[in-house]
């Protein structure tokens, strides 16, 4: 019953309900008449010009490496597009050293957030210092968040487990964090700071060392936007 009468209200609505642009609007609600067939309309039978997602990053950013008493710089820019729980992510790095650029690194990654906990794989693509390989991206986000990234092609050197703990206070964001790469004995300790111009845009500056032989420092400087 329930069957036929949703079928008796669509050919009421068809037969009765004028619809001269065939937008599914009509003409009496309709405040764009004479859209292109088969367009997309929103609630009033105007054109959607932009299919909106729900959230998305742009970001730029340079490293500055203090290592070995040398000094290398790290331009990369990134994305990252959510829609519903579904994540799509995209970045491109070049190294600057020694009066040489090359391409560092660039990655596209498919990712699935449910709540606090996101699951990614990353495609690393082939430049001078990275190979072609997978990458497997586990996270929890809460007031202390872990991480835990595994490279599928030579994994005994890149097991990496990250401990952070972040705050929010006002306009910024604090953090520090641990990581440590398993199975290659490097362990990395930082400290970050952001200040949030307003809700979609805001600044980081991001400052780690390592705690072994490697003696290497880094400086980040990354302008975000998010909407």
């Amino acid at each position: 019953m329930k069957k036929v009468l949703t079928v008796i209200v669509l050919l009421f609505t068809l037969l009765f309900a004028k619809d001269s642009d065939f937008d599914g609007v009509p003409d009496k609600f309709d405040k764009c008449p004479d859209t292109p067939f088969l367009a997309l309309v929103d609630k009033d039978g105007c054109p959607i010009k932009k299919i909106h997602f729900k959230k998305y990053r742009l970001y730029i950013g340079q490293t500055n490496t203090y290592a070995s008493g040398n000094l290398y710089k790290l331009y990369f820019t990134g994305a990252k597009i959510q829609y519903d729980n579904y994540l799509l992510e995209g970045y491109f790095s070049k190294l600057k050293y020694f009066g040489y650029t090359d391409t560092y690194s660039k990655y596209l990654a498919l990712g699935y957030k449910y709540k606090k906990y996101t699951i990614k794989l990353k495609q690393y693509f082939n430049t001078k210092f990275n190979n072609n390989y997978i990458n497997l991206f586990l996270g929890y986000s809460g007031k202390i968040s872990l991480i835990f990234e595994h490279k599928f092609k030579n994994s005994k050197y890149n097991d990496c487990f990250t401990v952070l703990k972040k705050i929010r206070y006002k306009n910024f964001k604090f953090g520090i964090y641990d990581y440590n790469y398993l199975n290659k004995n490097y362990n990395f300790v930082g400290s970050y700071v952001s200040y949030y111009l307003n809700d979609n845009f805001y600044l980081t500056v991001d400052f780690y060392k390592s705690t072994n032989k490697t003696k290497q420092k880094n400086l980040t400087f990354i302008v975000n936007y998010k909407y």
